[in-house]
């Protein structure tokens, strides 16, 4: 293979990585990330959220399917890099854990933001749990459960996992209570996973 060849090969990889959050998803994890069919129905959906045919999204999957790490880690890190001017909350049941997403969506665009978009990180906002686009109005914000998210609103609000992996009513009740008050200028486009019948649907 000739080194033209080389570098129209993945001049198409990364262009492809621009355009679909499936493609920057192989492309950010080195290859470890692959499609599934359950996952390349997710990457669409997702792309209808980000391209505004989809207002809400309900993702009901069982543990260890990638939902998370394709939905909170590499989309939010995309969909930044393609509307660089939006606003992203990602909340959870605990900040260390909404924290830890936040980390790795801007990981992966401190990473790839110049190569796909031109983009960086802002030198002075690069917070694992509240992170901004360099000289544009985009950036992410993560909370836990009774977290700062009031006042603060988003184009993309990710609830994942907003109930801890425990038994008990009280704890359920006390995440579900809580979300409600979330305002609901906040809740453009929404992914979550129900663990119970109790608890709640993405407030609309």
């Amino acid at each position: 293979m000739s080194a033209a060849t080389t570098t129209d090969c993945e001049h198409d990889i990364l262009r492809q990585a621009s355009l679909d959050p499936a493609a920057f998803a192989w492309l950010a994890s080195k290859g470890q990330w692959q499609v599934a069919p359950h996952l390349d129905l997710l990457a669409e959906r997702l792309l209808d959220v980000a391209q505004g045919k989809l207002k809400r999204l309900l993702i009901q999957m069982p543990p260890r399917h990638g939902k998370s790490e394709f939905a909170s880690a590499h989309f939010p890190s995309w969909y930044l890099g393609t509307f660089p001017d939006r606003r992203v909350i990602l909340a959870s049941y605990e900040h260390d854990f909404a924290a830890s997403w936040g980390a790795k969506a801007k990981d992966r665009f401190a990473e790839f933001g110049p190569v796909l978009w031109r983009l960086w990180v802002k030198r002075d906002k690069q917070a694992a749990d509240d992170w901004q686009i360099g000289g544009r109005a985009g950036g992410m914000v993560c909370a836990g459960v009774g977290g700062p998210i009031t006042g603060r609103g988003a184009d993309l609000l990710i609830i994942d996992d907003p109930v801890k992996s425990v038994g008990g009513g009280r704890l359920r009740d006390l995440p579900g209570a809580r979300l409600e008050l979330v305002p609901r200028h906040c809740l453009h486009p929404t992914g979550t996973r129900r663990r119970h019948p109790a608890d709640p649907d993405p407030v609309a």
